[in-house]
């Protein structure tokens, strides 16, 4: 996952144009995830998660982290960028193009 993660950072900051403080912060947001699903869900690949395993991450962070709201749904925000992103490639991890 983290060559995934890889990939869509730079295309944050290639094709959007996003500043440091914002890679910065997506960087943070995928790896928190990414560390809590090898922790409570090991083996899951991305294209496997699904919406149980995102509600599960945010009752982590409300529940157990005791982040505010406004902290939680910026990650939620950078999962919903993140998954956006993968759901617009194809196998072959090029980004799919509209004809």
């Amino acid at each position: 996952m983290n060559e995934r993660i890889d990939q869509f950072l730079n295309f944050l900051a290639v094709e959007k144009n996003a500043s440091q403080n914002t890679l910065a912060a997506y960087r943070n947001d995928l790896a928190q995830f990414t560390n809590f699903m090898a922790s409570v869900y090991p083996g899951v690949a991305p294209e496997a998660m699904t919406k149980d395993h995102l509600v599960r991450f945010v009752e982590y962070l409300r529940e157990e982290m005791k982040y505010k709201d406004t902290t939680v749904a910026r990650k939620v925000a950078s999962l919903k960028s993140f998954f956006g992103f993968l759901a617009g490639k194809g196998s072959s991890g090029r980004t799919r193009r509209s004809r």
